[in-house]
């Protein structure tokens, strides 16, 4: 039993030594450190790309008539008679409705009797007044009357003419009975029926009786953002096309634009004008305008490459294995890339998703 515990004894040494010797000559003992920096991962980068083809610009819209008016009354009644309707084509004077007011026509018949008086007393002053002049020159009247025979005929005068200038009035307002249209147009609302009590020229008079809108030209109203407003200049013609008409696309001309980039959004207002002669498209609708830029095709980079330091954009170049944070000017947003307008001239590195402990003109890792 003795002999058989030293020979286990034996074999289970020698196991042991042989165990320990392969783990001493096992790589992951004798192998040296490795540096730091083959130990690090390269850093991702990618270079700002410039578009071989100008890009085209889409900007949203709205068109609006060329003309536009609400029709009120000049003149208080009722309104007895309407002669246009919704969807109704109009000519410039013509009559849209008649308004009745009776006070106002019997007030034009007491001023023409009122007149037809005074002219009268106009008449009779001058006659008393040729008949006194003689007299006075004949000493059988005194100069006194005379005068007052010349205060009665001035007086005289200016009764008729304070008549004549209401008469006048009245007849002006009466003008207005005849409800006319401005311009060509289409009545796109009519807000009054026969038999309507209308205010007049009174203040707060309320609701038009019509609206017209001239819609055979109409006006195309853009927003422009700040990169789009040097090819948005009158006279430039523009392509506008409507979800309603996909297959084709109308010609405007910039006919004005604000001049003034508004500090809220960003954007300037320009007016566009384009021909609708058959009044295919609707005032109101809202569309798409399409813009060329061929004056410029800005670099564009990945979203990843943008850091903000001190509230500014930024992107990490990678130089030398060096990293070097560069300001830049961006223009729109491209979904998974960004235009830069300045601060890049196409040949950088750039690095993505830069590690936020980075500083600039440190190692890159």
């Amino acid at each position: 039993m003795m002999r058989k515990r030293n020979i286990a004894l034996l074999l289970g040494g020698m196991a042991g030594m042989a165990l320990a010797a392969a783990i001493w000559q096992s790589p992951l003992v004798t192998a040296q450190p490795a540096p730091a920096a083959a130990l690090a991962p390269k850093p991702r980068v990618a270079k700002p790309v410039r578009p071989a083809e100008a890009a085209t610009i889409r900007l949203p819209i709205s068109v609006a008539p060329e003309e536009e008016a609400a029709i009120h009354a000049r003149l208080a009644g009722f309104v007895g008679e309407r002669r246009a309707e919704i969807g109704d084509r109009v000519k410039a004077g013509q009559v849209l409705a008649l308004i009745e007011a009776p006070e106002q026509v019997r007030e034009q018949q007491r001023l023409r009797a009122a007149l037809a008086e005074a002219e009268a007393q106009v008449r009779l002053a001058a006659a008393n007044l040729r008949r006194t002049e003689p007299l006075v020159t004949q000493g059988h009247v005194s100069r006194a009357i005379l005068d007052q025979r010349q205060a009665e005929a001035a007086s005289a005068e200016a009764s008729r003419d304070a008549v004549a200038a209401d008469l006048a009035r009245i007849q002006e307002q009466l003008a207005f009975r005849e409800v006319r249209a401005p311009f060509d147009g289409v009545v796109v609302e009519r807000l009054v029926e026969r038999g309507d009590l209308v205010a007049g020229d009174q203040p707060g008079s309320g609701a038009p009786l019509f609206r017209i809108a001239r819609v055979d030209r109409l006006r195309v109203v853009i927003d422009a953002p700040q990169s789009t407003v040097r090819s948005l200049v009158p006279g430039a013609v523009v392509k506008v096309g409507f979800p309603e008409f996909p297959s084709q696309s109308f010609d405007a001309k910039v006919a004005r634009t604000a001049g003034l980039i508004d500090r809220t959004t960003g954007t300037m207002r320009v007016e566009a004008e384009m021909d609708n002669p058959d009044a295919a498209i609707p005032a109101g609708m809202a569309g798409t305008l399409e813009l060329t830029d061929s004056t410029s095709r800005p670099l564009r980079i990945s979203l990843a490459a943008l850091v903000t330091r001190e509230g500014q954009p930024h992107v990490a170049a990678l130089r030398d294995g060096h990293v070097h944070f560069l300001p830049v000017s961006l223009g729109r947003n491209l979904g998974p890339q960004v235009e830069v307008l300045s601060g890049l001239d196409g040949n950088e590195e750039l690095m993505l998703n830069p590690n936020s402990l980075l500083t600039d003109g440190g190692p890159s890792s």
